[in-house]
């Protein structure tokens, strides 16, 4: 059987990235607030860091449920250290043709 795979995320920490929304490493979180407060965003601590303390990595969420795929921004201190661009559909896709 040919197996079928997909990319599944992308996460980068470059400074020269930015979204087309011009939010980039360095950003804060009320940047992603004024950009992104009209659309589907979550937050929560990230499940890399869960001590609860106020310089806690936490996770902006952009969800694209349409389309399967997120984009989370990674915050350390309210600022953007890291950005992915999540495929939801590629996981799913990967481990349906998983035997």
């Amino acid at each position: 059987m040919n197996k079928r795979t997909e990319v599944y995320s992308v996460t980068s920490t470059a400074r020269t990235l930015k979204t087309l929304s011009g939010i980039k490493i360095g950003s804060s979180l009320k940047d992603l607030w004024n950009v992104y407060k009209n659309y589907d965003v979550s937050i929560r601590n990230s499940s890399d860091n869960e001590k609860g303390t106020e310089n806690a990595t936490r996770v902006f969420i952009l969800n694209d449920i349409d389309n399967g795929c997120y984009l989370a921004f990674y915050l350390s201190n309210n600022l953007v250290t890291r950005i992915a661009l999540v495929n939801e559909s590629g996981y799913l896709n990967n481990n349906i043709y998983e035997n």
